[in-house]
Order: structure tokens, then sequence, then C-alpha cells
């Protein structure tokens, strides 16, 4: 997990959140800023309970 992926997860104190690339729907670890697949730094987070209710 990168240093900036540290600092966001510890300041959003959400250990039930999932990260999801907004351009290509890549689910991130750790909530990265860029995706690796695409690049872009458009980031969704959802609720993980919401997220599997699906």
């Amino acid at each position: 997990m990168s240093f900036v992926a540290a600092v966001r997860k510890y300041f959003s104190g959400r250990d039930d959140a999932i990260f999801e690339c907004r351009n290509c729907g890549t689910v991130l670890e750790g909530a990265e800023w860029t995706c690796p697949s695409c690049g872009s730094i458009e980031v969704a987070e959802y609720d993980r309970l919401e997220y599997d209710a699906r």
C-alpha cells in the first residue's frame, strides 16, 4: 500500500469501503488515488455492505 493510500485509509476511518475507478470500473486496492489500469484519478467510494447487496 502506498503512503498516500495509507493516509487516506487512516483519515477515512473506513475499513468497510470499496474504492472503484469511475472511468473503467477497476476495484482499487487500499484506497489508491490513481487507477493502475487506465490512469484516471476519478475514484468512487462505496460502502461495502451496499456494494455486496447488488
